[in-house]
C-alpha cells in the first residue's frame, strides 16, 4: 500500500484532486468526457510535468473494449 497516491475516479473539473495535489499527495485521476479531460491537462499542466499528476482520458466499465460516452448538453 502506497499511503502518497491517491485515486481520483470521475476527476470531473479537478477540485478534489486539487486540494490532495496542494497536500503533497501523487495523485491518479480518471475522467471520461475528453472536454474535462483536455482542461484538466491545461490547468494542472504542471503537476503533470513534475509527475505528481497522472490524468487519464478512460471510463470504467466491467468489460473490455470500447462504449459510447454521451455528454449532457
Amino acid at each position: 500500500m502506497d499511503e502518497t497516491l491517491i485515486f481520483d475516479v470521475g476527476f470531473h473539473e479537478g477540485c478534489d484532486t486539487e486540494f490532495y495535489l496542494q497536500k503533497g499527495f501523487r495523485v491518479v485521476a480518471i475522467e471520461a468526457s475528453p472536454s474535462l479531460y483536455a482542461r484538466g491537462l491545461t490547468r494542472f499542466k504542471s503537476y503533470i510535468d513534475h509527475d505528481q499528476l497522472t490524468l487519464l482520458n478512460i471510463g470504467v466499465n466491467r468489460h473490455d473494449g470500447f462504449a459510447t460516452f454521451y455528454v449532457n448538453l
